[in-house]
This record gives C-alpha cells, sequence and structure tokens, in this order.
C-alpha cells in the first residue's frame, strides 16, 4: 500500500491504542521509537523534537502498512477512526463493550437522565452509526455533545425490542425522542350492539373507550373517512355508523342506499350480515385473544407477548420446554406493560408478518 494515501489521525505514537508493538514486531529488545527506528534502519533525526519524531512515526508506520496492512487496520486504524468519531464523554473502552446483539440502547447525559432510547439487531453497529453518519446534522451534534454515557437491555427477539422501545420512549420522554413520545393515533373507530340487535360502528377518542379499536387515525376526520368507505362498500346505515345525526331515516335511505335499519325497515339479522363483514374487513386480529411465540435471549429460551380480547397484557421469557393452556396460566410468565394503539400496531404487523409464531384463543364476539 502506498503509505501517502494515508491521512494519519495520529500524534507521534501510533501504537498507542493497538494491544502492543510486540504483535507486529515480536520478539525485540526494545519498543521505544528510537530503538524501532534502529532496528528497521530508519532515519530518525532531531529525536524527541515535534518534526523530527513525527515525520520517523510515518516511516514506521508504512513499514507496518506493507508488513502487515489487515492487522495494523484492524488495531490501529479502525479503533482510532471510531476513538475520533465517538462523542467526547464516551471512552472507547465503554462502546467496544457494547454488544453485537438484538434490543434496546439508551443515551445518557451527565446527570444520568435518559435523552435517547433506540433499538436495533446491533446495538454496537447500530450506536456507531449514529455519530459516524449525518455528521452536519443539527441533532446528531447536539446528541454527541450532551451523551455521556450508554446503556442497554439484550432482548433477542425483535419484536420484544420493538415493543420495550415504544414504552420506554413513553415512560422516559427522552429529549431526543420528540416524535414518538406520545401516541401518533388518537382517533379510532370502534363497534357495540344496541338493544335492539343492530351493530352500530361510531368514531371515538382513544382513551376514552374499553372496547377494542377496529382502526386508528391521527384525527377523527381520517377516521370518519375510513368509516364512510365501509358505509359505501358494505350499504351500511350512515345513521348506525353515527355519521347522519338528524332524526327519522338517513340520507342513504332516501336515496336508496340504505335499507332502512335506522327506521327498522331492515331487521338485525339481515343488516348485521353486512355489518359483520365490514367488521372483518378491519384488522383480523382486532378482539381476538392470542400469544406471540418467538426467539428469546439465549439458545433455550423464548419470548411471549400476550393480548387479551384485543389489549395488549405485556411479555415475557420462558424457557421452551414451558407450557401453558390457557391466558390465566399464560400471564404467569410476562410482565404487564400499558396498552396503545402504537403497540397494538406493532404486535399486529409483526403478527401479519409472521402468522407461524401466533397462536389464538378462542373469545366471544364483539
Amino acid at each position: 500500500m502506498n503509505s501517502k494515501t494515508w491521512v494519519l489521525p495520529f500524534s507521534a505514537k501510533p501504537f498507542a491504542r493497538c494491544a502492543s508493538a510486540a504483535s507486529f514486531f515480536p520478539n525485540l529488545p526494545s519498543y521505544s521509537l528510537g530503538k524501532l527506528c534502529h532496528h528497521f534502519q530508519i532515519a530518525h533525526h532531531n529525536q524527541h523534537r515535534a518534526q523530527g519524531d513525527a515525520q520517523a512515526t510515518v516511516a514506521l508506520f508504512d513499514l507496518l502498512l506493507r508488513q502487515n496492512e489487515g492487522k495494523a487496520r484492524q488495531e490501529v486504524i479502525d479503533p482510532e477512526i471510531k476513538v475520533k468519531t465517538l462523542p467526547p464523554k464516551i471512552s472507547y473502552a465503554l462502546f467496544e463493550g457494547l454488544p453485537e446483539a438484538t434490543g434496546v440502547y439508551y443515551f445518557h447525559d451527565e446527570e444520568g437522565r435518559v435523552i435517547y432510547v433506540g433499538k436495533s439487531k446491533n446495538i454496537k453497529k447500530r450506536i456507531a452509526s449514529h455519530f459516524s453518519t449525518n455528521l452536519d446534522n443539527r441533532k446528531t451534534l447536539e446528541i454527541k455533545n450532551r451523551v455521556a454515557d450508554l446503556s442497554y437491555q439484550i432482548t433477542g427477539s425483535e419484536l420484544i425490542a420493538l415493543l420495550l422501545e415504544s414504552d420506554e420512549i413513553k415512560k422516559y420522554q427522552p429529549l431526543f425522542n420528540r416524535a414518538q413520545r406520545r401516541s401518533r393515533f388518537q382517533y379510532g373507530v370502534f363497534s357495540r350492539k344496541d338493544r335492539q340487535g343492530y351493530r352500530h360502528f361510531y368514531v371515538e377518542k382513544i382513551g376514552q373507550q374499553t372496547k377494542p379499536v377496529l382502526l386508528a387515525a391521527v384525527n377523527a376526520q381520517n377516521a370518519r373517512e375510513a368509516l364512510r368507505r365501509r358505509v359505501e362498500i358494505f350499504g351500511l346505515c350512515m345513521k348506525l355508523c353515527h355519521l347522519y345525526e338528524a332524526g327519522g331515516a338517513c340520507f342513504a335511505y332516501h336515496v336508496k342506499q340504505c335499507q332502512g335499519a335506522c327506521i327498522g325497515a331492515e331487521s338485525s339479522e339481515e343488516y348485521n350480515l353486512r355489518a359483520q363483514a365490514a367488521l372483518e374487513s378491519f384488522d383480523p386480529y382486532v378482539g381476538k385473544t392470542f400469544f406471540v411465540l418467538t426467539r428469546g435471549r439465549h439458545a433455550g429460551e423464548k419470548a411471549l407477548v400476550l393480548v387479551e380480547k384485543g389489549r395488549y397484557l405485556g411479555w415475557g421469557y420462558l424457557d421452551e420446554t414451558a407450557s401453558f393452556r390457557t391466558p390465566e396460566e399464560a400471564k404467569a410468565y410476562i410482565k404487564a406493560y400499558p396498552d396503545n394503539k402504537d403497540i397494538q400496531k406493532i404486535i399486529w404487523a409483526w403478527a401479519k408478518k409472521y402468522p407461524q409464531n401466533v397462536q389464538f384463543w378462542k373469545t366471544p364476539s364483539l
């Protein structure tokens, strides 16, 4: 390799961060800069002067590259580059101790406060990317200047990492996770039956309801639009979907698009056939009781996520030989976590992607 292509980030001691110069040049009587230059017949003028020592160091480094480029890159160049990109308050030893495993990681400030939470399949690699990319980005620079410590939790499962990250962000309200602090889904579509047996659909703010959310939206208008599309597709009654509030028959009945459920002209049994089809057009996991089994933190362990009647209960770990037959037995293995629509979206998306990991229990209809 031509050493002129390298811009050295070192001072006069290129081996300061490697284990020992002896790993490159074994069995020498001394490893001082002067002795090394003498042994390899490298000119070393003006010893102990900055310029002379620097010139000798460059020549010695060139020799190192020519004799063992791969080892030099691994033990000298790569660590030094990493050190230069790490935050000033984070030691290289702390970074090197990070695991290359799936989990959740935390950035702390000097007071120990959590200022950022993230998740990754490779914690060490992901943390390194925070400080080696987007270096001109204001947020990146601000995080880099404020972070004083790193911590992590290994989850083994990517699903558990997603769930834990979402919960920890809402718990700690980190300064640099602004967009994820609160649920993005504020309104939802819900369902119930009235005393006459007709199925209703309606839009409410999530949090005011205990019934499962059929569809979540960022605002009430988007939720109503989604419901209005199902009214058209399945021939539902606008009044029973609470999109028409006037007395008497709904507007759709007057234009022959509603068969009169709003005024009792169509029986609840007939109407509910279409309403049930509309209900099933929402997410297939809504209102269901099921669990997800996925990989644990090590061989012989599984991770368990439990959902009961559409509500997320929490997650935990169990031995892969453990068994349970009912939701009550499964609860013994989990730690309770708060439910919200962001969490449900994560679980449902995972269940659709890996249906082989999902097991249902029979539950009453909504």
